[in-house]
């Protein structure tokens, strides 16, 4: 086999395969990134649901006599 025939093939094997590499890991950020979204979104609705609950039942003001 010629060399210039090798290098091209040895260049084109890595060169795929980092791709490839890149790729997955592009994927795998993305999907945590996704993850840590929707615990945001869950925790702000945690929050909203709890400010609710509170202004449903407000806190009755004690009397105080004077």
């Amino acid at each position: 086999m010629n060399w210039d025939l090798m290098n091209f093939l040895a260049t084109s094997a890595l060169t795929i395969a980092i791709y490839g590499l890149q790729r997955s890991h592009e994927k795998e950020r993305e999907q945590m990134e996704v993850e840590a979204q929707k615990k945001a979104v869950a925790a702000e609705i945690e929050v909203s649901v709890d400010d609710e609950e509170f202004d449903e039942f407000p806190m009755r003001k004690a009397k105080i006599k004077t």
